[in-house]
C-alpha cells in the first residue's frame, strides 16, 4: 500500500539524514585542524630546522620555530610561522658575518599598496600645487 511505502522510506530516509548531517557537521568543524595537521606534517618531511652556509649548519636564533627549503647551494625559503600563518623569506649564504641574508618575499598586495601610496603622494603633491596656484 501507499503508506507502507511512505513509511518504510522514511524509516530509511531518516536516519540515512540524520547520520549525514551529523557528519557534515563534524567534517566542518574539524576540516581547519585537520588541513593544518596535514600541513605540519608535509612541512616536517618537505623541509629542516636548520641551513648550510660558511661550511656549517646554523639556524636562526630569533626565529627557532623557522624551517628551510632548500632551493639552490646557498639559497634557502625560510618559513616563518606567525600564529596560523607564515613568513616566506629569501634566505641567501653569504661570506660576511652573519653568514646569511635575509629577505621577506613582497606579495602582490605589498607591491599594490606600494604603487597606489606613490598615486596618492602624487595626487597630494599635485592638489597642493593647484591650491597655492588658485590661491594667488
Amino acid at each position: 500500500t501507499p503508506s507502507d511505502d511512505f513509511s518504510y522510506s522514511m524509516s530509511v530516509f531518516a536516519p540515512l539524514f540524520f547520520i549525514g548531517y551529523i557528519s557534515y557537521i563534524a567534517f566542518s568543524i574539524q576540516t581547519f585542524s585537520i588541513i593544518k595537521f596535514g600541513f605540519g606534517f608535509a612541512m616536517e618531511y618537505d623541509t629542516r630546522d636548520t641551513f648550510f652556509c660558511n661550511n656549517k649548519y646554523m639556524w636562526l636564533s630569533e626565529y627557532s620555530k623557522a624551517r628551510f627549503m632548500f632551493i639552490a647551494e646557498g639559497n634557502y625559503r625560510a618559513l616563518i610561522p606567525h600564529r596560523d600563518d607564515f613568513t616566506i623569506s629569501r634566505l641567501t649564504c653569504t661570506n660576511s658575518e652573519p653568514f646569511y641574508l635575509l629577505v621577506t618575499v613582497q606579495d602582490k598586495k605589498d607591491f599594490m599598496l606600494e604603487a597606489l601610496e606613490k598615486q596618492a603622494e602624487m595626487l597630494t603633491s599635485d592638489l597642493k600645487t593647484a591650491i597655492s596656484l588658485n590661491v594667488r
